[in-house]
């Protein structure tokens, strides 16, 4: 059972220092969230990641080591630090082929492997762990957060293996869940033809030699069984299905759009940045 932070002593008084965070999610988001955190402090901190992955950065995304599947973009895009947009190119170059990645020729333009983009998010966040220089820290417990309360002097986490965590502040940073298979999925889920998980090799593996593959959805997790199949010889056809009927576009060079936020105040839910963004569209 959780204890209320009201009841603990209150933690800015308990130590002045460091300033505990606690990160929900090592994946993407969690790590990126640690690497801004410690490179932008101006006060000590003490970082706490709660993840049950073994390796922080990768989350579903960046875990799959399937060589075919890419990120969803060129990579002069893909800089963890808007301010130096060539980082992940030189990234790339310098680190690519002892992860066994060719760099091409247009390296800008190419779209690494996202299992060496995830190898990228974890190298910053050593960096960025390294550069605190011992002002800051930062833990990876391997567990998941089953709990949480609040209250006046912090935030108490519990976790799966039956820590109870206090800290100044908490951060989200979860992700997208699998979904749980609905009551008609349930019925199949044992069949060697159904796929649960688009990144399971072993079950593409036991599809290679399909006639016809159904594909429920249409959008990058497709293309990644596309891509997966492709490589494995598969000769049968895609059928796929979509709620609007829509696939992903083709990949097209655009110019940035203008900077229609300044000078008015920042919307401060996503509704309200929605409603801005249509009604620029529709000034256009």
């Amino acid at each position: 059972m959780l204890h209320t932070p009201s009841s603990q002593p209150s933690i800015s008084t308990s130590r002045s220092i460091p300033r505990s965070i606690i990160i929900i999610g090592g994946g993407f988001a969690g790590a990126v969230t640690a690497i801004k955190l410690l490179d932008r402090s101006t006060e000590p901190l003490a970082i706490t990641i709660i993840e049950r992955r073994a390796e922080l950065g990768r989350g579903v995304a960046y875990s799959t080591i399937d060589p075919q599947h890419l990120v969803n973009g060129a990579a002069r895009i893909f800089s963890l630090h808007p301010d130096d947009p060539d980082h992940l190119v030189r990234w790339l170059m310098a680190n690519g082929p002892e992860h066994g990645w060719a760099p091409p020729a247009d390296v800008p333009d190419s779209s690494p492997p996202r299992w060496l983009f995830g190898s990228y998010v974890q190298s910053e966040l050593t960096r960025a762990t390294k550069d605190a220089d011992g002002r800051s820290s930062l833990r990876h417990i391997n567990a998941s957060a089953i709990d949480m309360l609040t209250g006046p002097c912090g935030v108490c986490v519990g976790t799966s293996d039956g820590q109870q965590l206090l800290a100044d502040e908490v951060v989200l940073a979860t992700g997208v869940f699998q979904s749980e298979p609905s009551a008609t999925e349930a019925a199949i889920v044992g069949d060697p033809r159904y796929v649960a998980n688009p990144w399971n090799p072993a079950a593409l593996d036991r599809l290679a030699g399909s006639r016809q593959l159904l594909l429920i959805g249409s959008s990058l997790s497709m293309v990644d069984v596309v891509a997966s199949m492709e490589a494995r010889g598969f000769k049968g056809s895609y059928r796929v299905v979509s709620r609007r009927g829509q696939i992903v576009e083709p990949r097209r060079n655009t110019e940035a759009w203008r900077d229609f936020l300044t000078g008015r105040p920042l919307p401060k839910t996503t509704r309200a940045l929605l409603a801005l963004v249509k009604a620029e569209r529709r000034a256009i």
